[in-house]
């Protein structure tokens, strides 16, 4: 009974009555009484008007929902239409845009890979440099090993070198006072020097018999004598007379010259030669004899101490 009359409103039991429906049959339906059917008949039938009312106004506010809908939906449409137009537009600029970074991006890779590319190599030197900088760490450390060392040595050497310092200036004192002992034993010596040679100033007589020119002719002479003991010989064994000459003169001037030049065997070769001359001029290999030994002997003997005093002069 109550489920058959919550389906029934006043507005519902108001519309079958306008309808004309008969009360009982409302009642049967609706589980109400007749009698009360009847009581409530006029609050049905306002409440269905006001049912009515409600849904005209209901169903004149859709319709001027609708036309608004429809106005509002044309003037979005024109300015979307608007809209549409400059985004179209803006998409043209956009795809020139896009075509253009494309152009811009291919340029931007392969800058890209070239970048790579360095990057590589600058990561595989990076490599190295850090082997590189462990191996010169390495050496750094070694080197400040031996810095150290070396300072320790240092300091060994310093403490020795003031040692020698010290001493070096013992010696240089010692070595001063030596070098004034030497310029006094110097001038000492220079002074004695003088003196000496005071009391040995040669004559003059002495300067001119020791000159080496008056040596030199002191030989010419003795040779010149050789020579012309050479030419007698020669003349005694029947040489003719321009070769004797020509023979003795050569021989006077060969010894000459070694005698000056001081030539070794050369000297020995004229004494030798000086001595045989004379001998055979003394017949001294057929009757020797000790004077015509003494004055074979004399001017080769003579003629060596000339030469040889003529050589300790000019060495001198």
């Amino acid at each position: 009974m109550n489920e058959q009359q919550t389906k029934f409103t006043d507005a519902k039991i108001g519309e079958l009555l306008s309808n004309g429906t008969p009360q009982a049959q409302i009642a049967a339906e609706t589980g109400l009484t007749p009698a009360k059917i009847s009581t409530l008949k006029q609050q049905y039938l306002n409440a269905y008007l006001l049912d009515v009312e409600q849904k005209k106004h209901q169903a004149t506010k859709v319709q001027l929902s609708n036309a608004n809908a429809k106005a509002v939906t044309a003037e979005a449409l024109r300015n979307e239409n608007e809209q549409l137009k400059q985004q179209v537009g803006t998409l043209k600029a956009a795809k020139t845009k896009l075509q253009l970074t494309d152009t811009e991006l291919q340029d931007v890779s392969a800058k890209l890979q070239v970048s790579e590319t360095n990057l590589q190599e600058a990561l595989r030197r990076l490599q190295q440099s850090e082997t590189n900088l462990q191996e010169v760490s390495e050496k750094l450390q070694q080197s400040e090993t031996k810095l150290q060392e070396v300072a320790s040595n240092e300091t060994e050497l310093t403490k020795h070198l003031q040692v020698t310092d010290a001493k070096l200036q013992d010696v240089t004192t010692k070595l001063q006072q030596s070098e004034t002992k030497l310029q006094d034993v110097t001038s000492k010596l220079q002074h004695a020097h003088q003196q000496l040679q005071l009391q040995k100033k040669p004559i003059k007589e002495q300067k001119v018999l020791t000159h080496p020119r008056f040596l030199l002719w002191a030989i010419i002479g003795f040779e010149g004598y050789n020579a012309w003991q050479l030419f007698s010989n020669m003349q005694l064994q029947a040489f003719p007379f321009a070769m004797a000459l020509v023979f003795a003169s050569f021989f006077g001037l060969a010894s000459v010259t070694a005698l000056a030049a001081n030539h070794r065997w050369g000297v020995w070769v004229c004494v030798a030669s000086a001595f045989i001359s004379n001998a055979i001029h003394a017949d001294l290999f057929t009757s020797p004899s000790l004077a015509g030994g003494f004055y074979t002997l004399l001017p080769c003997v003579l003629v060596y101490l000339f030469a040889d005093m003529y050589k300790n002069k000019n060495i001198s």
